[in-house]
């Protein structure tokens, strides 16, 4: 539906650059983390912290990665697939009079 253009192309834009912003975010977290030790002698801490910090840093991270591979990319396809459903085709079909079709858009194909 024309209406419904806009709106819908602005949404698949603002979910295609979140995605983007979470690739970059991500990368950026995994390529410049610093050594655990390392970053625990400039925030003063001592001992076990570096083990803690170390375990929940690896146990985040496949969750990380699951949001970022798995579940963000089913539900973006799960929308375009749901929106898809919603308008399947255009009320216009070939050999039909103008009357036939207003009523269509009038009742959005209910009968």
């Amino acid at each position: 539906m024309p209406q419904e253009q806009e709106p819908l192309l602005f949404r698949q834009k603002i979910m295609i650059a979140l995605y983007a912003l979470m690739v970059i975010a991500f990368r950026l977290a995994m390529s410049y983390a610093p050594d655990p030790d390392q970053l625990l002698r400039m925030m003063g801490g001592e001992g076990d912290a570096a083990a803690v910090f170390a375990t929940v840093r690896g146990s985040l991270l496949p969750y990380a990665m699951l949001i970022l591979w798995v579940m963000y990319p089913l539900g973006y396809f799960g929308l375009i697939g749901q929106r898809f459903l919603i308008n399947r085709g255009s009320s216009f079909k070939a050999r039909r009079n103008i009357a036939d079709t207003l009523g269509d858009l009038r009742t959005r194909g209910e009968q």
